[in-house]
């Protein structure tokens, strides 16, 4: 599969991208090829990082579930893209794995 996007670099500027993956990639997987094949960036971060991404025409970044396949990540073309620290529970709240609750007492 082909994704083009809007990559904001962590040294600033933006450049159009084309990525071709397959939908089983994790997300960590591109974030790190983008850090590390970018001929611009700073030094590699000492820390966890991941893609933070925004659909087209906005700019609402949310941070991507690294563990997560870009299949998972709900993410397309046309979309902007950066890295960014990652800040585990910060992510998208629709890729959030979900529980189920059973209230056995409560007010009614």
């Amino acid at each position: 599969m082909k994704l083009k996007f809007d990559y904001r670099r962590p040294s600033g500027g933006r450049i159009d991208l084309v990525v071709s993956t397959d939908l089983s990639a994790r997300v960590e997987d591109l974030a790190a090829e983008l850090v590390h094949s970018d001929p611009r960036r700073p030094e590699p971060p000492e820390h966890a990082f991941t893609l933070a991404a925004s659909p087209p025409g906005r700019e609402d970044f949310r941070q991507l579930d690294p563990e997560r396949t870009l299949g998972e990540s709900r993410i397309g073309s046309g979309w902007s893209v950066r890295i960014e620290p990652y800040l585990a529970g910060q992510g998208d709240p629709a890729n959030r794995e979900l529980v189920e609750v059973t209230v056995i007492r409560g007010a009614s």
